[in-house]
């Protein structure tokens, strides 16, 4: 059932100011290395692949990422006149990569719910944190939808075409304030939800190692 191989116990707030001082960086490694460790601290069936799913998936998304990386620098060069291009070019990536999410963390949270179980831990609810994600998915609709309905295009246009000059009154008029204020507001919902996520997986895979040490 298990190796003797456990996994480090990490605090949250190292995994937070890491992931910010690293643009997000860290954060693909914190996944990768929880994955990592969760394979080799326990013997799996052959039906038992969560890990393996979820292993894949985090693959996939990798690799879109420098292929979107690689892209958006040919996007920006190829297009440096035409904003818009470049924005919705952002925002569609984005949606997919958070698709790609979704995946990705179901299986990673049934990996863990799945260990809790060989340690006969008391399993948590895993829709419910899994809940939580999907509310950030739709956040991203949401933020997708309304960056569509502002006019990107024409607000860039005049702001980089005035001298020295910035026609606030034209381009911050009420109903691009209202959207603005939305957008930053979602944003920053969108963050702290992540952020209760990966704060909640932590505690259970804490819990794994600790109780893991005791067994083995």
């Amino acid at each position: 059932m298990i190796t003797n191989k456990p996994g480090k116990e990490r605090q949250f707030w190292k995994v937070l100011v890491f992931t910010i001082i690293t643009f997000g960086i860290y954060f693909l490694y914190w996944l990768y290395r929880n994955l990592t460790e969760l394979e080799d601290a326990f013997e799996f069936s052959p039906n038992e692949n969560q890990v393996i799913f979820a292993k894949r998936f985090f693959a996939a998304g990798f690799f879109i990422s420098l292929i979107y990386a690689i892209s958006l620098v040919n996007i920006v060069i190829e297009n440096s006149h035409n904003i818009k291009i470049i924005f919705v070019y952002s925002v569609y990536y984005n949606l997919f990569f958070t698709a790609i999410g979704l995946f990705l963390f179901f299986y990673f949270i049934r990996s863990i719910f799945l260990c809790q179980s060989k340690l006969n831990l008391t399993p948590f609810n895993k829709k419910a944190i899994y809940s939580l994600y999907i509310i950030r998915f739709v956040f991203d609709i949401v933020i997708a939808a309304l960056f569509f309905s502002f006019d990107l295009e024409s607000f860039f246009r005049e702001l980089f075409s005035t001298n020295g000059s910035i026609p606030f009154e034209s381009l911050f008029n009420v109903r691009n304030l209202q959207l603005l204020t939305i957008l930053g507001m979602m944003s920053n919902a969108g963050t702290v939800i992540i952020m209760l996520f990966v704060y909640r997986l932590q505690i259970e895979l804490n819990a794994i190692w600790k109780f893991y040490k005791v067994q083995s």
